[in-house]
């Protein structure tokens, strides 16, 4: 029955105006990050010079392990390195009790924001926004100091760097590039709608991953706002779909391009591209950017293409996490010969232990179990189509 309002709304849209004023009004607090619990970790006075002694610290320059290690630190700088007991009275000092000291990791490729859980509904909404706070504590507790994040969800972000700034937030250093700078229609060729039926109702608030222009006055508008902030522009080269086998997907054009470089310039921006695609690499590897994230999939690379490469100094941040992904049992009724290699069992075996034990300790528990059950739907590409 199709019950006609007062005011002439129908019973659908009373009840879909309700849903869409109940996520509005839950989303800012949600964003706020309430209820997220701090990981006990020693108060250490920072004015203070800080001794870190007898610790086994990693020389990566040279190779090997330095016993007995003691390391001063002040003002966020490490002023001496050496060995033996070390100790003053004005001095902060902490014993690691033979502990490692490494350098800090660097995560250079993820997206902070963007919680890896397959499906979502709208009660899960609260879990997914304290899993995300929970990633950036979960890089330290891994050793990871610095993470480059090439697409986010920028007001959530912002508010996250923010809360690791103050201190209410424990997480690493974050350079990121704000939104993905994609023309509409192109890599990810998801719409938002396409994963939740809120999407557009929560994107005030949360904002968008990727920026999805569709005229030059949009793309300087991208720029202008995309850029605040930022330390690198990303962008999507790839001419074919990846996600939703739609073929053909748009690309930049050439007027497009020297927009994006010449803002690039402007303001001393490195610029790193998405691509897969050998269609993508040849034709911005004519262009000045700095990095190609994840590896061309579908060809070789030349030795001269690689010489190329070094000349420009473009770096290559190759994410074989991603085509590890696509070797799960859930994909196959049996693994391909092809790939039936020691190693790659080997791989498999740890992927499946991580998820049904590991991953526990680190994610919530309801989520991981949807996310299992969610991994049945690779099938239906089936593995010569991944």
């Amino acid at each position: 029955m199709n019950v006609q309002s007062q005011g002439g709304m129908t019973r659908r849209g009373f009840i879909t105006g309700s849903l869409a004023a109940g996520v509005c009004a839950v989303v800012p607090d949600i964003v706020k990050g309430e209820g997220m619990p701090r990981t006990d970790l020693p108060i250490i006075d920072y004015a203070r010079e800080i001794i870190l002694r007898n610790g086994t610290l990693i020389d990566v320059i040279r190779g090997g392990a330095i016993e007995n290690a003691y390391i001063r630190i002040a003002q966020g700088k490490i002023l001496a390195l050496g060995t033996g007991l070390c100790d003053d009275a004005s001095a902060e000092v902490i014993d690691l009790n033979g502990a490692y000291v490494i350098p800090g990791l660097i995560d250079a490729h993820c997206h902070t924001t963007a919680v890896p859980v397959f499906g979502m509904n709208l009660l899960q909404l609260p879990k997914l926004f304290k899993e995300g706070k929970r990633q950036f504590t979960l890089c330290i507790a891994s050793g990871i100091t610095t993470v480059r994040d090439m697409g986010a969800f920028p007001p959530l972000l912002h508010g996250f760097i923010r809360d690791i700034d103050k201190e209410s937030l424990i997480g690493p250093r974050v350079v990121y590039c704000n939104s993905i700078l994609n023309i509409k229609g192109s890599h990810p060729d998801i719409r938002p709608s396409d994963v939740s039926m809120f999407a557009e109702l929560i994107k005030p608030f949360i904002g968008t991953i990727g920026f999805n222009f569709e005229t030059m006055e949009d793309l300087k508008q991208a720029l202008r706002e995309n850029t605040k902030g930022a330390s690198f522009i990303k962008l999507t080269v790839d001419n074919k779909s990846i996600f939703c086998r739609q073929g053909t997907i748009p690309v930049y054009n050439d007027e497009h391009l020297k927009e994006i470089f010449d803002c690039a310039e402007r303001n001393n921006l490195p610029v790193a591209c998405h691509h897969h695609r050998k269609w993508g690499f040849d034709r911005i590897t004519r262009y000045p950017i700095h990095s190609l994230e994840h590896m061309v999939c579908d060809a070789y690379i030349s030795d001269d293409e690689a010489l190329l490469m070094a000349r420009k100094k473009i770096a290559v941040v190759p994410t074989l996490t991603i085509a590890q992904s696509f070797l799960i049992p859930e994909a196959y009724d049996s693994i391909p010969k092809q790939f039936q290699t020691d190693f790659i069992l080997q791989e498999v075996k740890v992927r499946q232990d991580y998820l049904e034990h590991e991953a526990q300790r680190h994610f919530d528990p309801e989520l991981i179990r949807k996310t299992i059950a969610e991994l049945k739907y690779y099938k239906t590409l089936g593995w010569d189509h991944l």
